[in-house]
C-alpha cells in the first residue's frame, strides 16, 4: 500500500512542472554571451562535476588552482566510476598546479581516462602519439583556445565535459530515456518521456538522443518554463482572493499541519494561509524530494534545474529558438484549480503526511529512492520496467484500505476523478494535439517532451495514437 500511496503523490511531480526558478547560467545564456565554451558548460552543469557556485563566486572567469583542478579531477573520476565496470588503476597520479596552460589541463585529464579501466574501449589502445592527439581525434580538442595559454576554470570544465560524455556514449553507458517515434508520410514526431524533477546521475544523454533533438526543426514540451506571462497566469491562480484563507477551505487537523510545515516549504505562515491546497501539495511535494541537502544548489540531488525537459528548453533558449507547448502554465493551473475541494484536501493531507515521514528518515527517503529508481530505469530505457514501477492507477484494495467501507467508496471517488484529470484528459489532449501535427505540417520533424506517465498505460497518449490508427514504434 505504502509503494501506490507514493506513486500517486509521485505522479504529480511526473506529470506536472513544477515552477523553478531559472538557473543563474541558464539566464546568462539568454544575453550576448557567445564564448565557444557556452555550449559545453550548459552540457557540463548537469554532470555533476564542478560545483554551480563557481559561477556566482567568481571562479570560473579565474585562471585555474591546484584546488580546483583538484575538485575537477576528483569528480570526473567519480563519475566515469559510475559506468559498470569502470575501475580506477594506479598509474599515474596527476600533477596539479596553480596557472596551468591548456596543454597541462588536457594531459591531466588525459592521465584520467588513461587511469581508467573499463568494460570496454575508448581508444586508448589505439592512440600511439600522446593526449593531445588523443583529444583531438576524439573531437575533445579543436583548437579553440591555443595550447599555451593559460586555461581559465570555464576552459577546464568544458573540456571536461567533452570527455566525459565522449566516454560514457563510447562505453555505451549514456542515457537512453523513453523514446518512441510516430510519423505519416512527411512529418515524424519523436516522443520522449520526461521526468521533471531529475539528478546528476542521469547524465549525459545518448548522443542519439541529442542528436534527434538537434535535428529536429521544432521541440515541443508540456510547458515552456521560460514563458513569463504564462508564470503570472499560474501565480494568479495559487491563492485565494474571495477574501477567505485555507482554514475556511480544509479541516483544521489539516490546517495546522500546513502551519507546522511553513517552514519546511520557505514560506511564512503569514503567506501560506492564502494559498489552495493544490498549490500548496506541490511545495510540499518538491520539499520531500529535495530534503537533505538536495536543494536547487545542489550538484547530485534532485531537482527541478536537472529535469529532463528544463534540459531541452534551456539549450533552445541558447540558441534563440522558440518553444512550443502542449498545455502551458495556464492551462495545467486550472487543470489543478478544478480538483473538487475534497480531492484537494485528501492530495495535501497526504502530502503533508509524506512531508512528514520524509523528515523523521535520515539520508534518502522513499519518495527519493522511488523517484531515483524511475531514473535509473529511464537512463537505461527500461520503459517495461518503468510500467511496473508507475502504475497510473494507484488506487488500493478495500482489503488494504485504513478505513471504513464508507470511506473507502469516497476514496475510490476521489481517485477516480484523480485519475480522470490527471492522466486520461490530459493524455487524450496530448495526442490529439500529435495528430493535428501529423496531419497540418508537412514536411516537418517534431522532438516533444511531456511526463513519462503520459505515455504508458491503457489510456496513454501512445494507445490513443494506435487507436487512430498511427504505429508507434519504441526505439529500444
Amino acid at each position: 500500500m505504502r509503494r501506490k500511496y507514493l506513486s500517486l503523490l509521485l505522479a504529480f511531480a511526473m506529470c506536472f512542472t513544477f515552477i523553478q526558478p531559472i538557473s543563474t547560467y541558464a539566464a546568462e545564456a539568454t544575453t550576448t554571451e557567445t564564448a565557444w565554451y557556452l555550449t559545453d558548460l550548459l552540457e557540463g552543469d548537469n554532470y555533476g562535476i564542478y560545483p554551480l557556485s563557481w559561477y556566482n563566486d567568481g571562479t570560473m572567469e579565474a585562471n585555474v588552482t591546484k584546488d580546483t583542478m583538484s575538485v575537477v579531477v576528483d569528480a570526473m573520476f567519480n563519475k566515469v566510476l559510475t559506468i559498470r565496470g569502470a575501475k580506477k588503476l594506479t598509474k599515474t597520479s596527476p600533477v596539479l598546479a596553480d596557472d596551468m596552460t591548456v596543454e597541462e589541463v588536457l594531459k591531466t585529464f588525459y592521465i584520467v581516462v588513461s587511469n581508467l579501466k573499463n568494460y570496454g574501449s575508448v581508444g586508448l589502445e589505439q592512440n600511439k602519439t600522446g593526449a593531445i592527439a588523443y583529444m583531438k581525434d576524439h573531437n575533445i580538442y579543436q583548437g579553440e583556445a591555443a595550447l599555451d595559454d593559460i586555461c581559465t576554470v570555464e576552459v577546464a570544465c568544458a573540456y571536461a565535459t567533452r570527455i566525459i560524455n565522449y566516454m560514457f556514449n563510447e562505453l555505451d553507458a549514456a542515457s537512453k530515456g523513453f523514446l518512441w517515434t510516430v510519423k505519416d508520410s512527411d512529418t515524424t514526431v519523436y516522443l520522449l518521456g520526461s521526468i521533471h524533477i531529475a539528478s546528476s546521475d542521469i547524465y549525459p544523454f545518448s548522443n542519439q538522443l541529442k542528436n534527434l533533438y538537434a535535428n529536429a526543426d521544432q521541440l515541443v514540451v508540456e510547458v515552456d518554463l521560460f514563458d513569463q506571462q504564462g508564470i503570472a497566469d499560474y501565480t494568479a491562480l495559487v491563492a485565494y482572493t474571495d477574501g477567505t484563507t485555507l482554514k475556511d477551505h480544509v479541516s483544521n487537523e489539516v490546517y495546522q499541519e500546513v502551519l507546522a510545515a511553513a517552514d519546511k516549504v520557505g514560506v511564512s505562515k503569514d503567506i501560506i494561509v492564502y494559498y489552495k491546497p493544490w498549490f500548496l501539495q506541490s511545495l510540499l511535494l518538491n520539499a520531500t524530494m529535495t530534503s537533505g541537502g538536495s536543494d536547487e544548489s545542489s550538484d547530485q540531488g534532485l531537482s527541478a534545474s536537472s529535469g529532463i525537459d528544463m534540459y531541452f528548453m534551456t539549450f533552445n533558449v541558447l540558441k534563440g529558438l522558440p518553444i512550443d507547448e502542449v498545455e502551458g502554465y495556464l492551462k495545467q493551473g486550472q487543470m489543478l484549480d478544478s480538483f473538487s475541494p475534497e480531492l484537494q484536501e485528501y492530495l495535501l493531507a497526504s502530502s503533508l503526511a509524506s512531508l512528514n515521514a520524509a523528515a523523521n528518515t535520515e539520508g534518502e527517503n522513499s519518495s527519493q529512492a522511488l523517484i531515483k529508481e524511475w531514473l535509473s530505469e529511464w537512463k537505461a530505457g527500461d520503459v517495461v520496467a518503468f510500467t511496473t514501477t508507475y502504475p497510473k492507477d494507484s488506487t488500493v484494495s478495500e482489503e488494504e484500505f485504513p478505513g471504513t467501507a464508507a470511506e473507502y467508496q469516497e476514496y475510490v471517488k476521489l481517485m477516480a476523478e484523480y485519475t480522470d484529470k490527471m492522466f486520461t484528459q490530459r493524455d487524450k489532449g496530448m495526442a490529439d494535439y500529435i495528430d493535428k501535427l501529423l496531419k497540418n505540417n508537412g514536411d516537418k520533424t517534431y522532438f516533444m517532451v511531456v511526463g513519462s506517465g503520459h505515455y504508458t498505460g491503457e489510456t496513454s497518449v501512445i494507445t490513443a495514437l494506435e487507436d487512430m490508427g498511427y504505429t508507434v514504434t519504441y526505439a529500444y
